[in-house]
């Protein structure tokens, strides 16, 4: 197969959205090819929000201590090469197809899903790059999730909440006890989760799995903050420290210093000891899609918030760096998520939405998106694609207004593209990313 889109339209035609609800098939599949994901150390991250963001700040604190550090993340913003960075860089066009054909026999002779195929190849390809760590984002939930294969220096979970409810529970108690099933004998399991009692409920489960349960408190506390709109800046004290040092992070938001706090305190047990330096700047490690100002004119943030509690997070955010602007907002979901919990929390902030449809198998149908959106935003049009929604809301642009884009990856993705902004880098796409999953 000569392109990537060529790859991931062969794997989305043999596949579609099979979810493995087993690790037999995934452990078969990485012992025949030699468990690479053995031959380096591991750090594993789950959590319902914040996982993606606290596994980047955790990769790059690795990094800038001198570590070549391997990253797996999902989903991806417009290639598929971000879903497999080293050393701060995505995995090339060349070596992305090498490693999908040496795994290709194997994953077709295990029937592997989606997941489990880039979550091999990954792994491979941190083997090949002879990583020194490499941080892991689990996919779904913890306990049957493909990289819970790994044997971690530590296991991070960011937070809890409402999401796949269908396959992981339905509260917020049964989604903590399948993430708890990541949990490994012996291994620190660094709970972020703020709630007291589901941090409960984690605490009595790393009993049940021997695990090491360990709080971010426990290891630094934040003694300053300072946030921007493209920026926080904080003053940390770890623990048994003689001085406090300057953190810089590319993120903004309050629920940003929470991951930091997760992605340090699991650096600080498993290292032994807290960052070189005392300015730790991490903002060469940047992480679009999150709160992320793509434009001043117009004013526009993309997020990539998904369920109600990220859309809280979102507006919150909004409403303390961006308090003068009024949001309009571009929204797009698919059809498994808690899309009215979605809605009314936008709409407890702004009565301008513009609907988005994605041109995804997965994505809500039209028909019952727009009568969702018209029982709450009756002057809202029905829903359009990207370009035509985007044009919608650059024509009638006023000054203190602020532009959207939420929902859904997919509808990051459909921003960038309309900008024609590669996210990180900040050059046009064609030159950037010069084939559409490339």
């Amino acid at each position: 197969m000569k392109t990537i889109d060529a790859v991931l339209e062969h794997i989305y035609e043999r596949v579609r959205d099979k979810i493995n609800p087993s690790l037999t098939q995934i452990t078969s599949l990485l012992a025949e090819i030699g468990n690479p994901q053995l031959t380096y150390p591991t750090y594993q991250v789950i959590g319902t929000n914040g996982k993606g963001t606290a596994a980047r700040l955790l990769a790059a604190l690795l990094e800038r201590e001198g570590l070549r550090t391997g990253l797996y993340t999902s989903p991806h913003l417009v290639s598929a090469r971000e879903r497999i960075i080293c050393d701060n860089t995505p995995i090339t066009t060349e070596d992305f197809l090498t490693v999908w054909e040496e795994l290709l026999p194997v994953a077709e002779r295990w029937d592997a899903t989606f997941f489990e195929v880039f979550t091999a190849m990954a792994f491979i390809h941190f083997k090949q790059r002879r990583v020194d760590a490499a941080v892991v984002e689990a996919g779904l939930g913890g306990t049957w999730d493909a990289t819970s294969v790994t044997q971690p220096e530590a296991v991070l979970l960011t937070s809890v909440a409402l999401d796949h409810t269908r396959r992981l529970g339905e509260t917020r108690e049964a989604i903590a006890r399948d993430k708890a099933g990541a949990m490994k004998a012996g291994t620190p399991f660094i709970c972020g989760e703020r709630d007291p009692a589901l941090r409960e409920i984690l605490r009595k489960e790393a009993d049940k799995h021997g695990a090491l349960f360990q709080l971010p408190e426990e290891f630094l506390q934040v003694e300053a903050e300072e946030q921007a709109p493209e920026l926080t800046t904080l003053s940390v004290r770890f623990t048994g420290a003689p001085a406090p040092v300057t953190v810089k992070l590319p993120l903004c938001g309050g629920y940003q210093v929470d991951n930091f706090l997760t992605a340090a305190a699991a650096f600080a047990s498993t290292q032994g000891r807290v960052p070189h330096s005392e300015l730790i700047d991490l903002t060469r490690w940047p992480w679009p899609g999150r709160f992320d100002l793509v434009c001043r004119e117009p004013l526009t943030i993309i997020d990539t918030a998904h369920n109600p509690d990220a859309a809280r997070a979102l507006f919150a955010n909004i409403a303390a760096r961006f308090p003068r602007h009024r949001p309009v907002v571009l929204y797009g979901t698919l059809a498994d998520k808690d899309w009215r919990g979605f809605l009314r929390v936008i709409r407890e902030h702004t009565d301008q939405l513009l609907p988005l449809a994605i041109p995804y198998k997965r994505a809500l149908p039209a028909g019952e998106f727009a009568a969702g959106v018209a029982e709450l935003f009756p002057n809202a049009p029905a829903p359009v694609a990207a370009a035509a929604a985007w044009r919608t809301a650059v024509s009638r642009y006023r000054p203190g207004q602020l532009l959207v884009a939420c929902g859904s990856f997919h509808v990051a993705e459909a921003v960038y593209r309309q900008l024609n902004l590669e996210p990180f880098s900040r050059q046009p796409l064609e030159e950037a990313c010069p084939t559409a999953s490339g």
